[in-house]
């Protein structure tokens, strides 16, 4: 709150605090529904012995969803 007073701009009021969590949120999530769909894909296409598909595409997809939030925040802080 010091800083806010002398004029300078307080981290938490500026809105870049919530952008990387929300960012890291909204991939996993998109990445765990794209897994879901392609898994269910996967499921139907597959032999009877396919329970693993599902969990397999969902974690794949959700760590790749992860890794490119990765490389997005490490670009953003470049730019800042």
């Amino acid at each position: 709150m010091n800083r806010y007073k002398k004029g300078q701009k307080c981290e938490a009021l500026d809105g870049r605090f919530w952008k990387i969590p929300i960012l890291n949120l909204a991939l996993l999530l998109m990445g765990i529904g794209v897994g879901i769909g392609i898994g269910r894909i996967l499921r139907q296409n597959l032999a009877d012995d396919s329970f693993y598909a599902i969990p397999g595409t969902i974690f794949l997809l959700s760590g790749t969803g992860l890794l490119i939030s990765f490389f997005i925040t490490k670009s953003l802080d470049k730019e800042a």
